[in-house]
This record gives structure tokens, C-alpha cells and sequence, in this order.
């Protein structure tokens, strides 16, 4: 996801970290192995989700200008992406490619509704969520300034998100039933850019990895702990948080330890899918599909070998790389093209 910053220069952990998030975002949806899709789920959109909080900045600008922002940020490239998505799939279906059976005419709709199920889901939930989360936020936060506070209210959201899943559990338009769970996060990545990283920087690199390893380790036992207890995966956009302590616990965990983690990394090609996320996050549905086509072409002419990902770990690992490969093609074209109209335009 492409996450707005309230700094001139990128903050490279960030964009390495992001990367890490949208890839993980890939192969969670695609046939992952049983532990490892606990794993992933375990943190992955929360990630996303503090780093939003990270690079949250609501002083800068009049309530109208931040709405106008998150929506040119967020909303505008949802809707081309809803809209571009549902009619490939109609193409697919129209040569004999197996796709979702999405129509057209349903577009409207979908983007009117935005339930996260059935008829009216849109696929794409991610950004309208973060786009009401950042708005319900930004009144908060003009509000609640002090430090004590805002972790009071991210227990608060906690108890409210136990509550809502154990009592009501209905999906709601425009993820509004995820509003405490995803607030709480956000405002988790706001506390730690506001009052720790600072404090954290000061600590020696050696511990830092110390502190990372803790981490990774008590978060993972945490979430594969709250999945052997509710017995199936967490999964946030499905509203099953499991046991709410150890779901917020796990995820925060692995966040930071990934967030370190991605402080060590220095790689242009990692940091700029980094910087492209959003596009990495829109781009999926349809290019691993096309990335799966261009695979079964491509191994039809080896008699000695059948590629079936579904069933084959080496055959899902040669997915994933040729599915980023395309969008790698797909966002360096763009760019360069878009680079050129605009010199040719000065």
C-alpha cells in the first residue's frame, strides 16, 4: 500500500518493510502451506497497518484537505482498480479462462455496498478501510494529544473489537466493524513514531537484532497459540481475531520485529516495490492470474513435467517470482513512460 509520509525524503525501513508486507499479501493468497499462512496472517495487514500510523500526520492540513488526500490516495486508485479487475475477469471468462464470476453491471454496486462478502464485495478492502480509519482518526487525534491517552483508547478499541466479534460479528459496509481493530493499530504505528523511535534509535544495533529475535519468536508462538485455541487462522478481514489480547499481542510482535528487522536492509530493487506497494496490492489478482496462464503455456512444451501450483511448493515458488516480475515490468514501464509525457508536457 502506498503510504503517505509527512517528510520530504522516503524513510528506506519503511518502504523496506512495506515491501515485505505486499509480498507476504501475495503469497498468503495463493495456496500458501497450513503454518506458514497462520504466520503470515498473523501480521501482515496489521503491519501495513501501523506503518500507517508511522507516517500519520493530521496537523498539517484542514479536515477537508486531509479527506481530499486519503481520497486521491486511497479511494480513487480503489475504484480503478475494482473497476479494471471485474472486467478482466469478464474477458478471462470470455475466452474459456476460469474466473470469478463477476459482472459488469454489479460495479456500481460493488462500490456503493463494499461488503466484505458475498454479492457486493469489491475484492479490494484494504484501502476504503484505511481510508475511514485515517478519517475517523484524524478527529481523534486533534483531540487526544497525550501519550497516556491514546494507549487508554487503544485498549479501549481492543475491548470494543472482543466485544464486537463475541456479541454482533456481522460484516459491515465499508468495514466499519473493523474500525476498532484497525484504529487501534494505526494509532499503535502513531505511538511508536511519536514517542519510541526515537528512544529506540539510541539503542545499540547489536541488541536492536536481540530485541528483533524476542520479537519474531514470542509473537509467533503467540499467534500460532491463539490459532491452536479458536482452532482455525486469524484473519482481520474476515473479523476472526481469536483471543482479542493475543491477536493485538502476536501481531504488534512480529510487526517490530520486521520493522528492525527492515533497519539492517539496504536494497534499491526491495525499497522500490517498497515505494510502489499500492500498485503491488491493486496489480495481484490480475497478474498472478496472467503469471499462472503464461506458466501453464509455458511448461506445456515439457512433456516430462505437469505444473499444477495447487499441489507442488516448487511450482508456487516460480508463481510468486514470475508474478513479481510482471508487476516489477509493469510499474518501471509506467514510470518511465510517465517520466517522458511529463518532460515532453514541460
Amino acid at each position: 500500500m502506498q503510504i503517505e509520509t509527512h517528510v520530504q525524503k522516503r524513510i528506506e525501513w519503511i518502504d523496506i518493510a512495506k515491501a515485505v508486507a505486499i509480498i507476504l499479501v501475495g503469497v498468503g493468497h495463493y495456496s500458501c502451506p497450513g503454518n506458514l499462512l497462520i504466520w503470515i496472517y498473523t501480521f501482515h495487514m496489521p503491519l501495513f497497518l501501523i506503518l500507517s500510523g508511522c507516517t500519520l500526520n493530521v496537523e498539517k492540513y484542514t479536515f477537508g484537505k486531509f479527506v481530499l488526500r486519503k481520497a486521491k490516495a486511497f479511494l480513487i486508485p480503489w475504484v480503478l482498480a475494482v473497476c479494471i479487475n471485474i472486467a478482466f475477469q469478464e474477458c478471462c471468462l470470455a475466452i474459456g479462462i476460469s474466473a470469478n464470476q463477476n459482472k459488469i453491471s454489479s460495479i456500481p454496486l460493488r462500490l456503493i455496498f463494499n461488503i466484505r462478502a458475498g454479492e457486493w464485495d469489491p475484492v479490494y478492502w484494504f484501502l476504503p478501510c484505511l481510508f475511514i480509519t485515517e478519517v475517523v482518526l484524524y478527529w481523534i487525534l486533534k483531540v487526544l494529544k497525550s501519550q497516556k491517552g491514546l494507549i487508554g483508547l487503544v485498549i479501549l478499541l481492543g475491548v470494543c473489537a472482543y466485544l464486537y466479534q463475541k456479541f454482533v460479528n456481522i460484516v459491515l459496509p465499508w468495514e466499519v466493524d473493523l474500525l476498532p481493530v484497525s484504529c487501534a493499530f494505526v494509532l499503535i504505528g502513531y505511538l511508536i513514531q511519536k514517542y519510541y523511535l526515537k528512544v529506540f534509535e539510541r539503542v545499540k544495533r547489536i541488541n536492536q537484532l536481540l530485541i528483533c529475535l524476542i520479537c519474531v519468536i514470542s509473537g509467533s508462538l503467540l499467534g500460532f497459540l491463539n490459532v491452536h485455541i479458536i482452532g482455525e487462522p486469524i484473519d482481520i478481514a474476515g473479523g476472526r481475531y481469536g483471543i482479542v489480547p493475543l491477536m493485538f499481542s502476536a501481531a504488534v510482535l512480529l510487526s517490530i520485529g520486521v520493522i528492525i528487522l527492515c533497519t539492517f536492509v539496504h536494497c534499491k530493487l526491495i525499497s522500490f516495490i517498497g515505494q510502489n506497494s499500492l500498485i503491488f496490492y491493486l496489480a495481484q489478482p490480475i497478474s498472478y492470474k496472467i503469471a499462472d496462464i503464461l506458466l501453464v503455456l509455458a511448461f506445456k512444451a515439457i512433456p516430462f513435467y505437469t505444473y499444477t501450483y495447487t499441489e507442488n511448493i516448487m511450482d508456487l515458488i516460480i508463481l510468486h517470482v514470475v508474478n513479481n516480475i510482471l508487476i516489477l515490468i509493469y510499474v518501471y514501464s509506467y514510470k518511465k513512460i510517465k517520466h517522458r509525457f511529463n518532460a515532453v508536457k514541460c
